[in-house]
């Protein structure tokens, strides 16, 4: 488990707070669960953003493809990460997310979402923490691209 997985816990085990987290949603939001299978998308790039989707079991990489067609991995989610967030800002996904194994996400209606956050405050704390995490992880990648040699990054 990497340092910002385990800073992202806060004071609860990592598993606890995932459980908890798909145990709130599922009791206060309609939830579309979808099993995966390797290769299977979830959203892709350029579709319309109506929903966050959250892991339940299985893995997903975000990709994009760069401009001679290679595969580039973005992100890997694992049980209990959001997927989705970037999507609120521009209202279009701006990457392909793509089960890896066999699994389940499970499927939030934004718009559901942002009115039951403002009835159940937990809810609410749970999507920052979301944020708050994916924000973290961004920046240390960034980080970890950053300490590469120049030659490197190119």
């Amino acid at each position: 488990m990497s340092d910002e997985r385990i800073n992202c816990s806060c004071n609860e085990s990592f598993g606890q707070r995932i459980a908890q987290t798909l145990q709130l949603l599922q009791a206060i939001l309609p939830i579309q669960r979808r099993v995966v299978h390797a290769g299977d998308k979830i959203y892709q790039v350029g579709q319309s953003f109506n929903s966050l989707h959250v892991v339940s079991t299985g893995m997903v990489k975000v990709v994009n493809l760069s401009a001679d067609g290679r595969e580039q991995v973005v992100a890997l989610h694992f049980r209990g990460d959001w997927l989705g967030l970037e999507a609120i800002a521009t209202g279009h996904y701006t990457c392909d997310a793509v089960a890896m194994d066999t699994g389940e996400v499970w499927s939030v209606p934004y718009a559901q979402l942002l009115s039951a956050a403002l009835r159940e405050p937990e809810l609410l704390r749970v999507l920052h923490h979301a944020m708050s995490c994916q924000l973290a992880r961004d920046h240390d990648s960034l980080q970890s691209l950053c300490a590469l040699p120049t030659d490197a990054r190119v």
